[in-house]
């Protein structure tokens, strides 16, 4: 059986993460698994987290921390059984190590179908991306990232953000397979800047949607070319004007769409938006 992983940190974004996954998953076949990691590194850096321990030896240290966190597993399943009284069957796991080095490992098992992360509650400009956005841009599986402030609702409309490549056909069929489980429609979106006035660009778009409509077999899909200033711009434009209810972007290595994972708009969307993004790595879709 395929497994959904959320790392937690028992936070109230954690939490809603949680519960988003749950409000949606509730008649399909798959296991969803809990994880919370305690990261090495913070107990032995001399960190403020290291100081508490000071007194116990390293194994002594991170046997009191498992216990804390399988105490802390209750209390945060308790809470998430309020408010879905029939909780599916749920797994919890406590580990010691990196994060992005356990997840990794669980992903080269095969059966991880996707990774869930908690978008921060609040993200100051001019700070560091938060760990869970730059997480986001490493795994090798599709990565939903749930707002702190997403409402647990089924979308009506996916979003997704195309580059017009190859890999973007076979990425549109595997979304229109998911959505069809909501009966929601699929928005794909392509943003040309406004100085791309080109031939080539018009050739482009029209090949991409005969393409698109030959391969994919979906009746709820629909393709949209809009010019903006900003890639970034359009995307907000037209998720707001579809209340598109999940926004989903391949990673590349070199796509208009790279900077908007590589640098803080992935922030500014989530933020903006207040609706999951998730990112589906260009290499699930290469043949």
């Amino acid at each position: 059986m395929n497994r959904i992983l959320i790392p937690v940190d028992f936070s109230a974004s954690s939490s809603n993460a949680v519960y988003y996954v749950l409000q949606h998953i509730k008649h399909a076949e798959v296991k969803i698994e809990l994880l919370h990691v305690i990261e090495v590194y913070k107990y032995t850096a001399g960190t403020s987290e290291s100081e508490i321990y000071t007194e116990l030896s390293k194994e002594e240290a991170f046997a009191v921390l498992r216990e804390e966190a399988t105490a802390a597993f209750t209390e945060f399943l308790d809470d998430i059984r309020a408010r879905v009284p029939s909780l599916p069957p749920v797994e919890t796991k406590v580990t010691t190590g990196d994060l992005h080095v356990i997840l990794q490992e669980e992903i080269a098992r095969g059966d991880v179908m996707m990774v869930v992360l908690a978008g921060p509650e609040k993200h100051l400009k001019g700070r560091s991306l938060p760990e869970n956005y730059t997480l986001a841009r490493k795994l090798d599986c599709p990565v939903l990232i749930v707002p702190a402030k997403a409402l647990p609702v089924a979308p009506e409309t996916f979003l997704y953000a195309a580059s017009l490549v190859k890999a973007d056909i076979r990425a549109i069929g595997w979304l229109c397979r998911h959505a069809e489980n909501f009966n929601a429609k699929v928005t794909v979106l392509h943003v040309l800047k406004e100085e791309q006035d080109d031939f080539y660009q018009t050739l482009l778009v029209e090949g991409f949607r005969t393409v698109l409509r030959k391969t994919v077999s979906y009746d709820k899909i629909d393709f949209i070319a809009e010019r903006h200033r900003k890639v970034i711009e359009g995307i907000i434009h037209v998720a707001r004007s579809c209340h598109a209810g999940v926004l989903v972007m391949m990673r590349k290595q070199h796509s208009l769409l790279s900077s908007l994972i590589s640098k803080d708009n992935t922030t500014v969307l989530t933020e903006t938006l207040n609706i999951p993004l998730m990112y589906c790595p260009e290499s699930l879709f290469l043949s």
